[in-house]
C-alpha cells in the first residue's frame, strides 16, 4: 500500500509540473485544464504523500534513512509551496520565481528518494541471493544456548537455539522485522520437530524462511 499511494502521489506531482510546462510551451488549451486540475491534484499531493508516509512507518527500521528524509523534505516543500500560493498571490512576479525554484528543489527530492529506494531495494535482493544454508548435523552439536541473527535489510531476525543431548531443546525467535514474512515463522517449528538443518521454506513466505535459517545457521555455528 505504501508504495502505492508513493506513485500516485509521484503522479500527482507530474500532473501539477504539467501545467508549468504547458504553459511555457505555449498550448494554451492545456494549461487552462491543468489549471483547473491544480488545485484537487495539491490536495491529492498532500494527502497521499502523507498516507505514503503513514503506511511505510511499520516497517521504518528496515529501510534507508535517506528515503525518510527525502520523503519529508519533499512533503514540506509541498506545504510550503501552498503557503506561499495565498500568502504572495499578489506578487505574481516574485511568486513565479519561489514557485519555480520550490518546484525544482521538490522534482530533485522526489528523484533522490526513488533512486534511494532503487539502490536499496537491489542491495536487499542480493543479501537474499546471496544467502546460502548448508546442513548442519544437530546431533554433532556441543550442549549450549546459541543466538545467531542475520540482517537483509528489509528481513532481519534474531533467534536463540538450545541444544541439550545432541537435540534442539528450544528455538526461539527473539526478533522478526518483516512485512508480508510471518508466516516464514512456521521453520523453527520444522526444525525443532524433524532435528533437520536446513528445511524447506514457507510458501508464499521464502526470504522471510531464508533469513530466519540464515539466522539459525549462524547460532548453530556457534555449537559446532
Amino acid at each position: 500500500m505504501g508504495i502505492l499511494l508513493g506513485w500516485l502521489c509521484f503522479f500527482c506531482f507530474l500532473g501539477l509540473a504539467a501545467k508549468g510546462i504547458a504553459r511555457k510551451a505555449g498550448m494554451k488549451r492545456a494549461d487552462m485544464i491543468f489549471m483547473k486540475l491544480h488545485k484537487p491534484l495539491s490536495r491529492g499531493f498532500l494527502l497521499l504523500g502523507g498516507g505514503h508516509i503513514l503506511a511505510v512507518m511499520p516497517v521504518f527500521r528496515t529501510r534507508a534513512g535517506g528515503l525518510y528524509i527525502s520523503g519529508v523534505v519533499v512533503l514540506l516543500l509541498a506545504i510550503v509551496l501552498i503557503l506561499l500560493c495565498h500568502m504572495m498571490h499578489r506578487d505574481k512576479g516574485g511568486w513565479l520565481r519561489w514557485h519555480q525554484v520550490l518546484t525544482a528543489a521538490m522534482l530533485l527530492g522526489i528523484l533522490f528518494h526513488i533512486v534511494i529506494y532503487w539502490m536499496d531495494f537491489q542491495a536487499y535482493r542480493r543479501k537474499i541471493v546471496c544467502i546460502h544454508l548448508q546442513e548442519i548435523t544437530i546431533s554433532s552439536l556441543a550442549d549450549g544456548e546459541y543466538v545467531g541473527e542475520y540482517d537483509a535489510g528489509y528481513i532481519y531476525a534474531k533467534v536463540k537455539v538450545t541444544i541439550r543431548n545432541g537435540r534442539i531443546q528450544e528455538l526461539s525467535l527473539l526478533e522478526h522485522r518483516n512485512e508480508r514474512g510471518q508466516a516464514a515463522e512456521q521453520v523453527l517449528a520444522d526444525i525443532e520437530l524433524t532435528q533437520e538443518f536446513p528445511v524447506d521454506a514457507v510458501s508464499g513466505a521464502t526470504n522471510s524462511s531464508k533469513v530466519i535459517q540464515k539466522a539459525v545457521e549462524n547460532a548453530l555455528m556457534g555449537g559446532q
